[in-house]
């Protein structure tokens, strides 16, 4: 998954892999399904490196066709896989209208780094998940 460093570190003092969830589930926390699951599949990618960075989102997208493709291996996971299940539907664009939300709630904004566009996170979306964070 390629990703790009913030550029200014944010205020919040928990680290990625201090926030403790359900897999894709942040139930209540950013006030729509879709966004809450893409928010929750964002922190999942940021624990492996341990950092909050901007991801790119063609890499995000084809980690959920991947997830769509092994769907059933996927369900056994997590007790909710919205996203996935659209995506494999292929009904309405709900990674469009979650992405949409986080961005016109501020809760992301957008960076294009050698023709790439990545989504990173702002204060205003961490603040969100810190009550998960331990």
């Amino acid at each position: 998954m390629r990703t790009i460093e913030l550029k200014e570190p944010l205020n919040v003092n928990f680290s990625p892999r201090d926030v403790k969830f359900p897999k894709y589930l942040l139930p209540d926390t950013l006030g729509k399904a879709e966004a809450e699951e893409i928010a929750a599949r964002y922190i999942i990618i940021c624990q492996e490196k341990n950092k909050w960075d901007g991801i790119s989102l063609r890499d995000f997208a084809e980690s959920l066709d991947n997830d769509a493709k092994n769907i059933e291996e996927v369900s056994k996971e997590t007790t909710t896989i919205i996203l996935i299940d659209r995506w494999r539907m292929g009904g309405p664009n709900f990674a469009e209208i979650g992405f949409q939300y986080l961005n016109s709630g501020d809760f992301i904004r957008w960076e294009e780094k050698d023709g790439e566009n990545y989504f990173l996170p702002t204060e205003k979306l961490l603040k969100a998940i810190e009550k998960y964070a331990s």
